[in-house]
C-alpha cells in the first residue's frame, strides 16, 4: 500500500515537473547516503569526558576558543622567547614601523 501510494505520488510530481532527474528509489529514500558517513567514533572513559568534549566543541563554535591546527605537533624546533625579550622585540618593531 505504501509503495503504491509513493509510486502514484512520484508519477504525479513528475507530471507536474516537480522532480528533476530520476526519482529516488525506495531504498534511497529510506537509507540516504549521507547517513552512511557518520564520521569518527570516539570512545570516552565516562560521562564527564563526554560532557567536557561537548563543552569544548561548543566553546570553539561560539568563538570562546580558537582551534589551531598544526603540522608540527611537538613544537620542539620553535625558539624559546621569554616575555621580556618579546616585549623588547615588539618595541623595536614598533619603532621601526613608525620610522618608516
Amino acid at each position: 500500500m505504501f509503495i503504491n501510494g509513493a509510486l502514484k505520488f512520484t508519477q504525479e510530481l513528475t507530471t507536474r515537473r516537480r522532480i528533476i532527474g530520476a526519482p529516488l528509489t525506495v531504498d534511497e529514500i529510506l537509507d540516504p547516503h549521507e547517513e552512511n558517513n557518520v564520521g569518527e567514533a570516539t570512545a570516552y572513559e565516562d560521562d564527564d569526558a563526554i560532557v567536557a568534549e561537548i563543552q569544548h566543541r561548543q566553546a570553539i563554535r561560539s568563538g570562546e576558543l580558537v582551534k589551531v591546527e598544526s603540522d608540527d605537533e611537538d613544537g620542539d624546533d620553535l625558539p624559546k622567547v621569554c616575555a621580556t625579550e618579546l616585549i623588547l622585540l615588539c618595541e623595536k618593531l614598533e619603532a621601526a614601523c613608525i620610522a618608516r
